[in-house]
């Protein structure tokens, strides 16, 4: 990711106090589970403080939705140099949240706020669908005093074993029974199992999670080979079929 380092002069465009110390905040990154991720700021000092960040979400990740996290302690949208546009800061800055970018997996924020204590605050809440890497970077002005560059580790999002559908670590008959209700009670396995779903029940790699996945399925847990999708009655069939194998499997 290229980021354009903003001028000094942008500080004074975050209405900041003159400097007194030199403050090095961080940034970080937190999946929350169930589809949604976090952008953190972190403060080292008290005072106003400005926040110009870009990020990138790569691989199959895919940015659904953004929203600034804290509208207090971020209250007032600045004008940023947007590293997604062309050209900038010569094509045009954008200002508090830009969003032009997020089915391409960018998305730019310049907020700034009249004042918070030291502590770590919530920047940006994000939505996905996917897995793949969520980047950040940016910049954060302190005390009046622009930093360095910061970067948040890369969060990886998803991944894991296809067809581990307990997240036990392992692909077997164990995982039968949560692979059916990943189908048939999709609410129910994710308030058991959030945010990994599609990751590990979707196992013909469409991005959804449906009857399609049955054979795949069965194939992993038995080192077959995969047929072709069934009829619809071949397919309540074979459900009826996995529950019970799970459940003999449990009498044994």
């Amino acid at each position: 990711m290229s980021f354009k380092k903003i001028s000094l002069a942008a500080v004074a465009a975050l209405c900041l106090p003159a400097a007194q110390a030199f403050a090095v905040p961080s940034l970080s990154l937190i999946d929350n589970g169930g589809g949604s991720a976090t952008l953190q700021v972190t403060l080292d000092a008290a005072g106003a403080i400005g926040a110009e960040i870009s990020l990138e979400a790569t691989g199959g990740l895919t940015l659904t939705a953004a929203s600034i996290a804290d509208a207090v302690a971020f209250d007032e949208a600045n004008p940023g140099d947007n590293p997604f546009i062309a050209g900038s800061p010569v094509g045009g800055d954008a200002v508090g949240l830009d969003l032009t970018d997020i089915a391409s997996g960018m998305v730019f924020a310049s907020f700034g706020g009249p004042g918070t204590a030291a502590g770590t605050y919530n920047f940006l809440d994000l939505t996905y669908t996917g897995t793949g890497a969520l980047d950040a970077e940016g910049y954060v002005a302190q005390l009046g005093v622009l930093g360095d560059l910061l970067t948040a580790p890369t969060l990886n999002i998803g991944g894991g074993l296809v067809g581990d559908t307990n997240d036990d670590g392992v692909v077997n008959t164990l995982d039968i029974d949560p692979f059916v209700q990943a189908l048939t009670d999709p609410a129910g396995y994710d308030a058991i199992y959030p945010g990994i779903r599609v990751d590990r029940a979707d196992t013909n790699f469409d991005l959804a999670v449906n009857t399609l996945d049955i054979d795949p399925f069965v194939a992993l847990i038995t080192g077959g080979a995969a047929t072709a999708a069934p009829e619809p009655a071949a397919t309540m069939l074979l459900l009826t079929g996995l529950v019970g194998l799970a459940r003999g499997r449990r009498r044994c």
